[in-house]
């Protein structure tokens, strides 16, 4: 909450995977922490990276959901800066891989595909974000339910009806 950059970094440095070991799933998931920190920081292609490393330490690691949340989350950065169809390929690539029973990053994917739908300016976000929220609540994920309203009120902008966005 204080955004304490260098206590968070010196916090997650332990649990990343020192050179020459194998990641594990603890790895893995504080390299996604450091993605979002970088990301947080508008250190965009830092995130790429970081997030693009910890989807392989979560395929060494044989762990689906830390491999799959990297890849969701790299799909937005992606989308962004290599076009959309780019994060779209990775959303493909993150959903192939997330278990089934990963409700909470399964929604952050559809959220994800919702944006990038609207992004590319094509019918189809408004039912994604629909699935997000209903998988965000489900699975308590309260900011990836903001995400999924977010992207439904864009949606009504986008289709001429304010009102509804509203």
């Amino acid at each position: 909450l204080a955004y304490d950059y260098a206590a968070a970094d010196s916090f997650i440095a332990p649990l990343l995977t020192r050179s020459g070991a194998r990641p594990d799933s603890v790895a893995a998931w504080a390299r996604i922490e450091t993605a979002l920190s970088a990301g947080q920081q508008w250190r965009i292609r830092d995130a790429d990276s970081l997030f693009a490393l910890a989807a392989s330490e979560g395929t060494a690691a044989r762990d689906g959901s830390a491999e799959g949340g990297a890849l969701t989350r790299l799909a937005l950065i992606r989308g962004r800066t290599q076009g959309v169809e780019a994060g779209l390929r990775l959303l493909d690539s993150a959903t192939r891989v997330l278990p089934t029973n990963d409700i909470a990053n399964r929604a952050l994917a559809l959220a994800y595909r919702a944006q990038l739908v609207l992004a590319r300016g094509t019918p189809g976000a408004g039912p994604l974000a629909d699935s997000a929220l209903i998988l965000a609540r489900r699975a308590n994920a309260a900011r990836v339910e903001g995400i999924a309203y977010n992207v439904l009120g864009r949606e009504q902008y986008r289709v001429r009806r304010p009102d509804s966005a509203e």
